[in-house]
């Protein structure tokens, strides 16, 4: 057996102390043990690189309270003297111990980098990494050995203690406000014994075996321990490791290990049985009783047995026989034979051999047979290795095919912005030999139907599938089969239709003028058979404001339409832009071509002109209109138009008589607030009478700014 630990190593950890590494706390980590009733070991640690090297040179002191348990007196003071590192010429290492050696080398000679030589040409570390990598192998020297903690100043052994006190322990580093808020407590009346490791398993292979143990309850205790084994069925025990094992825990280890301590180690001999137990190590130098006598031995190569089935033959009575081969030159070496039979793949296997069968039989007989069987022949060898043989496939003679599949339904939802994905289920058949299904797709419910599954048939009542967003059809159409196990196919189910989601808005309606007493403007209706509405639209020509919506009506049955002469009665003079918007009934849209409509036919003039006199004046940031209201009949309102910087003209304001300011008993006017300095106005006002006539249209008043 070869004598070495394969360490998987993730990181230093200062055991037992709950210190980080690195970390940039202040606190010391203490422990503390009653070793007899009158000598208490203590250890600790400082909680990184910077306060280990401050440490070395100005000192540690430990500070003991012991508390009387019958009167409860407190007693407080020093009981050590400045503990320092030993020098390095006075360094101790009689028997040559590795640990010793390297815990000198660690606190003097730091002219060797932790790192090899390598690594360190490589810069693959830098000099901060080596500081803490150093200052992690001092914890884990310390933790190994007891003597080397001593030597490095990291450890106190008080021999004044005594039954029936209570001692508590913590040390300060001289002259820093390094101090500890952490302390250990014993009793040496009561000194708890070192656990036994539990639950040791053992798990092995041909050349390597793995042992594993709980650490629940031991980790507190334990920085390192030994595997010991046994080659005369427990005589004696002799270590495995050479080196104390210290296990370094992963962050990602499965869940059934995270409490567990494993162990890997090689096998260079096959022995009938290996026994194996676990002693812990303490930092204080003890050792822990040994675990409970674990057991096994290595396993060697599997045989080359290489079952198969030749034959799976439905007899007379309905019985099958199954038939099988294996490789005859290790047939001396098989223990059991047993046949297994699955009525579905993947699927529970049933072993139809409660004993095995003869060691030279190569034939079965199954009775109990379904009508769809799959067969497996397992073979035994002589190291306990079970030879699966690869599956034959018994099925009786059917030449009905199943039923049609019932109760398709489907769905069509957007995957991406070309492509929609079709989720299709259905009923599951119930024949006992059914092997699955075949879908099949068409764009036209008379057009033939492709086969989807071309690969083979489906297991599952659900199927996906991906079809293009923009096509020229308006609905998808899809249907199945059945197929059973002899390939009997069924039927084809009934026809699924899906409409397909509309992503292409309609084609446009043709938008024509033509005045006439009815207005004028009609349209082609928009050839998309999906149409289900209009919507006259109408803005002032050439403006880039909304366009407003004047109507909206439903699709009519003939293929042209007209707009109510009622939509047309804009103000004289301003030109419209009138469009139709089709709507088809996924909501999409298309303009059609835009029209210009100047007047309306319905607009009756006054037929002689008169005077406005329009005057303008600018006056506190608003500009006031007033004219002549010498009008010929009642009105109804004024229609006050506005252009600016000689742009064109357009509807500013429609006024009703009671709005109307009075300039004076002739006069009329209103106020103009929305103006903007630095522009030049231009204003004219239009009267309608009651009786539905216009008057003209007056001269221009112009306000510069």
């Amino acid at each position: 057996m070869k004598k070495f630990v394969r360490y998987i190593v993730f990181c230093i950890l200062p055991m037992l102390f709950g210190v980080q590494a690195g970390a940039q706390s202040a606190y010391i980590g203490v422990k503390a043990r009653a070793l007899s009733d009158s000598v208490a070991a203590v250890r600790w640690t400082p909680p990184n690189y910077e306060s280990w090297r401050t440490g070395m040179q100005k000192g540690y002191r430990v500070y003991r309270k012991a508390t009387d348990t019958l009167s409860g007196t407190v007693f407080q003071s020093f009981v050590s003297d400045t503990i320092y590192p030993v020098s390095e010429s006075a360094w101790q290492n009689p028997n040559n111990d590795d640990y010793i050696a390297l815990a000198r080398a660690l606190c003097y000679d730091f002219s060797q980098s932790v790192y090899s030589d390598t690594l360190r040409a490589q810069d693959a570390y830098t000099a901060e990494e080596d500081r803490q990598n150093r200052f992690n192998f001092v914890l884990l020297v310390s933790d190994i050995s007891s003597d080397a903690a001593r030597q490095m100043g990291l450890s106190f052994v008080d021999t004044t203690i005594n039954p029936g006190f209570i001692y508590e322990y913590k040390v300060l580093m001289v002259n820093s406000e390094h101090y500890s808020f952490y302390s250990a407590a014993i009793n040496p009346a009561d000194i708890p014994a070192l656990p036994i490791p539990e639950q040791v398993e053992a798990e092995f292979a041909k050349e390597h075996f793995f042992l594993s143990w709980s650490k629940i309850g031991i980790e507190s205790f334990y920085t390192n321990y030994t595997i010991e084994y046994s080659e005369d069925m427990g005589a004696t025990f002799q270590p495995m490791n050479e080196k104390p094992f210290v296990y370094l825990e992963a962050d990602d280890l499965p869940e059934s290990f995270q409490n567990k301590i494993i162990y890997k180690d090689s096998i260079s001999q096959i022995v009938p049985e290996y026994q194996f137990r676990v002693r812990g190590h303490t930092c204080f130098g003890e050792t822990g009783p040994p675990s409970a006598i674990v057991s096994g031995r290595s396993v060697p190569d599997p045989l080359l047995v290489f079952p198969r089935i030749t034959e799976v033959l439905e007899m007379a009575d309905s019985s099958f026989q199954i038939r099988w081969a294996i490789n005859e030159a290790v047939a001396d070496s098989i223990t059991a034979i047993h046949i297994v039979r699955y009525e579905d793949v993947p699927g529970e296997a049933q072993r139809l051999t409660t004993t095995s069968l003869g060691l030279q039989e190569r034939t079965y007989r199954d009775f109990q047979a379904n009508n769809v069987n799959y067969y497996q022949v397992e073979i035994t060898d002589i190291h306990g290795y079970i030879h699966p043989s690869p599956l034959g496939l018994g099925q009786r003679i059917d030449s009905i095919p199943p039923a049609i599949p019932l109760q398709l339904t489907g769905t069509i939802d957007s995957l991406t912005d070309s492509t929609m994905l079709v989720q299709l289920t259905w009923a599951a058949n119930t024949e006992s030999d059914l092997s699955g299904y075949y879908v099949y797709r068409s764009n036209g419910r008379r057009e033939e139907f492709a086969h989807l599954t071309t690969a083979g048939h489906l297991v599952e009542t659900t199927f996906f599938d991906t079809i293009p967003a923009i096509t020229l059809s308006d609905s998808i159409f899809y249907r199945l089969k059945a197929v059973d196990y002899r390939g009997n196919i069924s039927p084809f189910s009934d026809i699924l239709s899906l409409a397909r989601p509309d992503f292409v808005p309609p084609a446009p309606p043709l938008l024509r003028y033509s005045p006439d007493a009815d207005g004028g403007l009609s349209w082609v209706n928009s050839s998309s058979k999906d149409v289900v509405s209009y919507r006259i639209e109408r803005r002032i020509s050439g403006a880039e404001n909304a366009w407003d919506v004047v109507e909206s009506r439903a699709k009519s049955r003939t293929s042209t339409d007209k707009i109510a002469a009622h939509v047309l009665e804009e103000e004289p003079g301003t030109v419209y832009a009138y469009r139709i918007i089709a709507i088809d009934d996924a909501g999409l849209e298309t303009a059609s071509n835009e029209v210009a409509v100047r007047e309306s036919p319905l607009k009756k003039k006054f037929t002689s002109e008169f005077s406005f006199d329009l005057n303008a004046q600018y006056s506190q940031g608003i500009v006031n209109l007033n004219w002549l209201n010498n009008y010929p009949f009642e009105i109804e309102k004024v229609i006050v138009y506005r252009s600016h910087n000689e742009g064109p003209y357009y509807s500013l304001m429609h006024v009703a008589t009671l709005d109307l300011l009075p300039s004076s008993a002739s006069r009329s006017g209103i106020i103009d607030r929305h103006i903007e300095p630095g522009q030049k106005y231009f204003y004219k006002i239009q009267v309608k009478f009651k009786n539905g006539e216009y008057s003209n249209m007056s001269g221009v008043a112009i306000i510069r700014l």
